[in-house]
């Protein structure tokens, strides 16, 4: 059996990680949102909280929770098993609710960051994600993929090499060493296996037998509507009128191309088309100044000004000067993010 990579010293950085530092190490929330656990079945006892690790085996710890100059690293970073490695899925630590799953998710981080409310005061913050698995109000479990981890924000080093998870967790609203809170609980990240709650295979028993069930209608609830927020409906993979709502809904919501998608509520090879284009487009302006962005495959209002702020700050250099500054990511802006144009 090989030997468990060391953990680094507190307050030392040995690879992949980020400045999320706070001044304060209390929070002060005010969104009202809070966890409650449904009761146990009658006649049962209840069995506790499950805590569980937020990563596979293998995860490498590289910045721990800890003062830096005078301010407060407020988590721990774990990394992927190789440097650079993309894929790696982060699941929730305890059952619980999204507080939210977008950029800035916390105050005093960046990035793509998912925030679980898990009751009794205790909440968790899962920061840099590549992409989101879950939407704020949801319910999770222990165990469900809440996101995968990514290099969003401010990494070091910057891009995919600096892939990794920053674990924050709160007691109270004030910041607390993730790894003591979690070892306390029979947790220890990187060699605990992970608990899988289901949301990391695309059916469950139950699902797979609704009637009018297809595989690809769930995948497009799990990946896209829910945590978009366009469909509140139960992933049963099943094409009815709440999932047709919500693909019209995703549609009529883009804003590029010029005169939006074809409202077919139909979630067609086009709609998927301008999803993973808009991913790319997303992910490539947060390369820029002046953006940071959800990669979420949505093209609303904050990408259409993202886009604009990243071509105004470039024009005459990168942006050629003779270029429009029309805030349409044309051919010539999609060549300067090194993609292609739209499909």
């Amino acid at each position: 059996m090989s030997a468990e990579p060391p953990e680094p010293a507190r307050g030392v950085d040995v690879g992949e990680r980020d400045d999320d530092l706070v001044p304060d190490e209390v929070v002060d929330f005010d969104d009202g949102v809070e966890y409650t656990p449904l009761p146990p079945p009658p006649g049962s006892r209840e069995p506790g909280r499950k805590w569980v690790t937020p990563l596979p085996t293998g995860v490498r710890a590289t910045s721990n929770f800890g003062p830096r100059k005078g301010v407060l690293h407020a988590g721990d970073d774990y990394a992927p098993p190789k440097p650079a490695q993309q894929g790696v899925p982060v699941f929730a630590i305890a059952d619980g609710v999204v507080v939210a799953a977008k950029v800035k998710a916390l105050k005093g981080h960046s990035g793509n960051g998912v925030l679980v409310d898990h009751g009794g005061g205790v909440r968790s913050y899962y920061g840099h994600l590549a992409s989101f698995k879950v939407g704020a109000k949801q319910t999770v479990r222990a165990g469900q993929q809440v996101g995968v981890m990514g290099h969003t924000g401010n990494v070091s080093p910057p891009g995919a090499a600096g892939t990794h998870l920053h674990l924050g967790v709160l007691v109270s609203g004030r910041f607390t060493d993730p790894s003591t809170f979690l070892s306390a609980r029979g947790v220890t990240i990187g060699s605990t296996a992970a608990h899988h709650a289901g949301s990391t295979t695309t059916t469950t028993k139950a699902q797979s037998v609704a009637k009018g069930h297809d595989p690809a209608v769930e995948r497009i609830m799990r990946n896209a509507l829910i945590p978009l927020g366009y469909y509140r409906g139960r992933p049963d993979g099943v094409a009815g009128t709440l999932y047709r709502a919500a693909v019209a809904a995703y549609q009529r919501a883009q804003l590029w191309p010029r005169g939006g998608l074809a409202g077919t509520s139909s979630w067609d090879g086009a709609t998927q088309g301008h999803y993973d284009w808009t991913k790319r487009l997303q992910a490539a302006l947060n390369g820029w100044a002046g953006a940071d962005l959800t990669v979420d495959g949505d093209y609303g209002r904050v990408t259409a000004a993202r886009v604009l702020e990243v071509m105004t700050r470039n024009h005459g250099g990168a942006y050629p000067a003779a270029a429009a500054l029309d805030g349409e990511p044309g051919p010539l802006f999609c060549r300067m993010l090194g993609i292609a144009a739209h499909p």
